[in-house]
């Protein structure tokens, strides 16, 4: 069973950075952490030997497994610094990306313990000269991304805050522009929502939001080494982050980016950090009971104040993620029935697999609650083998494969059915096969203006409208690179990110000249959840190890399959040839 929530993300996106001015803060040095390298028990054994296995084949990041106050690994994998061969450790400082927003709503929460606001306030009791309709926008609403606030285009707002804005007219830059729809009637994930909630913070407190939140919730939680841009971190070990072999530098050194982002992200904090501001969640010192009873009551799409909340077979899970584009992805799952705490924080991504850390934590969970599946193995080998003998790109029967060298590692690509029967672990099942064909029908009734024959499958009417819309709009945008529409097929199924057990479908619109693609999601009993537009939906990544000089093996993550591949050499040694071994 996978057990998983939506992917939240900040920061790069199309090139630009998302951001928001605070008012300039104290320079404060950070406390060095001096965690020691931990695995314990044999359950730790096995999870290390899991995580040794994902290292092999280009996991990088550090990863905190606790059973309640016990700690049953806490341990470094890969590189924070390829240059400098700095491995990652317990005390790597890593960005957490959009787990940052559950301190934004954790000081909100202390304001109104306080009695200095409420979440019920209008936020146009805190800035003047807003529109009435986005005046009348709530702090609740902003905490559960139900504002109805357009997402933000960060390619058209970002040109127009700058340092020396006031408040007033950098949230008139965060709120303009029309409703998604009526405040309070659906979920929309919003970044620019808790860009506001950081501005309604200081205007309540005074304080510079980075300040406040480590003056009520870093400290008295002992987070000594966690901060935001504002603050000096010196000689720390700082992961610089990567995407394929692309490296950029820990956002700590870029203090203005992490500062204007603050609200929506971006905490810098060792996983052990992390462990720490989860002990503090669970009891009464710096949130009171009320405050975390409300902060903690799911909304709409089981979302509650900067939390998933959820209830699983395993108890209650109360979890968030984040990630960019940049290599950047976290993982903070706490099983509160089970006393089971997992943080994992990556700092490498790649083509087709960006957010290491969502199918990393995946597996942990699935080996701590003891899910059926076999281990993968680590081969035995008595030397490294060069990754760059294998590169290569290849024509198939209905499709192509590529196989590029990452450092000691191989990131295969392939798409059409040849390439999916060489890297895909699993069979199609009755239940992904009946939602494969009805992802298909959705999509074709919806483009010919008949999606009504559906209404069954929707939540509401302004759920099937917005689909309708969003549909329409988007053939009507490429229609001209399309031409004519020549077919819509379900391309294949795999695990959906957006609740445990569920499966998403890619299905393909065809046109004469080009394609556009969508993925579908459906819950673990075929109740339709919503769709996504895709890009090359056909295409199949894995990451692979070189075992032998003419063989591979990979780890197909979202299927938790092992998959050999032998190769086919001529005489100059160039690949010819790509065969699936053991079946």
């Amino acid at each position: 069973m996978q057990r998983h929530g939506r992917l939240k993300y900040f920061g790069v996106l199309a090139g630009t950075i998302l951001w928001v001015t605070c008012t300039a803060g104290t320079r404060q040095a950070i406390e060095k952490p001096m965690q020691t390298e931990s695995v314990k028990g044999l359950l730790g054994q096995k999870l290390d030997h899991y995580l040794t296995f994902a290292e092999r084949l280009g996991f990088s990041g550090t990863v905190l497994v606790a059973k309640g106050d016990d700690l049953l690994l806490n341990k470094g994998y890969g590189f924070a610094d390829r240059n400098r061969s700095l491995k990652n450790g317990p005390n790597t400082i890593h960005s957490v990306g959009s787990i940052g927003k559950q301190f934004t709503a954790a000081a909100i929460m202390t304001l109104e313990m306080e009695g200095k606001l409420n979440t019920a306030d209008s936020v146009g009791k805190y800035f003047t000269g807003l529109p009435e309709e986005k005046g009348a926008i709530t702090i609740h609403q902003l905490l559960t991304h139900t504002s109805g606030l357009a997402p933000m285009n960060f390619l058209n707002e970002f040109p127009k805050i700058a340092e020396n804005q006031t408040t007033d007219q950098i949230a008139g830059v965060v709120l303009e522009g029309p409703f998604n729809f009526e405040p309070g009637a659906e979920f929309s994930y919003s970044n620019g929502g808790y860009l506001m909630l950081a501005l309604v913070i200081e205007q309540v407190s005074g304080q510079n939001f980075q300040d406040y939140v480590r003056e009520h919730l870093f400290l008295p939680a002992g987070m000594k080494s966690a901060g935001y841009g504002k603050h000096n971190w010196g000689d720390l070990q700082l992961a610089k982050r990567y995407m394929n072999n692309k490296e950029s530098d820990s956002p700590a050194y870029h203090p203005e980016i992490v500062t204007q982002e603050a609200g929506a992200g971006p905490v810098l904090a060792t996983a052990h950090d992390m462990f720490l501001w989860h002990q503090a969640l669970l009891d009464n010192v710096i949130l009171s009971r009320s405050a975390k009873e409300k902060m903690y009551t799911p909304q709409l799409q089981n979302y509650g104040y900067g939390w998933d909340i959820i209830q699983t077979p395993d108890g209650l899970l109360i979890q968030h993620n984040g990630g960019t584009t940049d290599g950047v992805s976290a993982e903070f799952v706490r099983y509160i029935d089970a006393g089971i705490t997992i943080i994992v924080m990556s700092n490498q991504g790649y083509a087709g697999i960006p957010f290491m850390a969502g199918p990393i934590k995946n597996d942990l969970v699935a080996l701590v609650f003891g899910d059926p599946w076999d281990l993968p193995q680590l081969p035995d080998m008595g030397h490294e083998i060069d990754a760059n003998s294998f590169a290569t790109s290849l024509d198939l029967a209905d499709g192509s494969i590529t196989l590029t060298p990452i450092g000691n590692i191989i990131l295969a690509q392939g798409d059409g059915a040849a390439a999916s029967g060489l890297l895909s672990g699993s069979m199609p099942t009755a239940l992904s096969a009946e939602l494969s064909d009805k992802s298909a029908q959705l999509i074709k009734a919806a483009m010919s203006g008949q999606l009504e024959t559906f209404s069954h499958i929707f939540s509401s009417e302004g759920q099937m409208n917005r689909t309708s819309q969003f549909i329409a709009m988007r053939t009507k945008r490429y229609a001209a690179e399309m031409g004519e529409v020549v077919g819509v097929t379900a391309a294949r199924s795999a695990l959906s990110d957006l609740q445990p057990a569920a499966l998403k479908v890619g299905v393909i619109v065809q046109g004469t000249h080009s394609d556009i693609s969508y993925w579908l999601h459906w819950d673990s009993e075929g109740n339709y959840l919503g769709l996504q537009p895709a890009e090359d939906i056909s295409t199949i990544t894995m990451l692979m190890m070189p075992t032998g000089h003419d063989e591979l093996l990979g780890y197909n993550f979202s299927e938790r399959a092992t998959i050999s591949l032998g190769v086919e050499r001529d005489a100059q040694g160039k690949i010819t040839r790509i065969d699936r071994k053991g079946i």
